[in-house]
């Protein structure tokens, strides 16, 4: 099975919402619960702990980068100017250096396209997170 992007699924799919307000709330989920933070805690306006705020930059970071929604848009959707995002986009790149977070985020980027395909099975999210950490 090919893997579409959300971008080419949105275009096919009529209904499918014309805003990232669907997809942006979908990936704080999929990181939230991946990383055992709370779904509101990400969309805090406040400065949050690590814990939180790194969940907040790799959500902003899948927005944008895989999604290809815009860091205006993206920033809008976190409560963020545009410029946290651009600065959670070049955290989270380089995160990717370390083996560890490039497998976590490999798998999460695998979650989010799993929602956005068509029809497809369910997720198997957690049989591959437990295979990620050894659950």
């Amino acid at each position: 099975m090919t893997v579409q992007t959300y971008s080419s699924f949105r275009q096919t799919d009529p209904a499918m919402p014309n805003d990232h307000t669907l997809a942006c709330a979908r990936i704080v989920a999929i990181v939230a619960r991946h990383r055992n933070v709370r779904h509101e805690a990400i969309l805090t306006h406040s400065r949050s702990r690590k814990p939180v705020a790194v969940a907040r930059q790799i959500a902003m970071y899948l927005s944008h980068v895989l999604l290809e929604i815009s860091m205006t848009d993206v920033g809008r959707y976190f409560g963020r100017d545009r410029t946290t995002v651009a600065h959670a986009c070049a955290v989270v790149e380089d995160m990717r250096d370390d083996p560890a977070t490039e497998r976590e985020i490999a798998l999460l980027e695998k979650a989010i396209l799993g929602f956005a395909t068509v029809r497809r099975a369910p997720c198997s999210y957690n049989s591959q997170l437990e295979r990620v950490h050894g659950h």
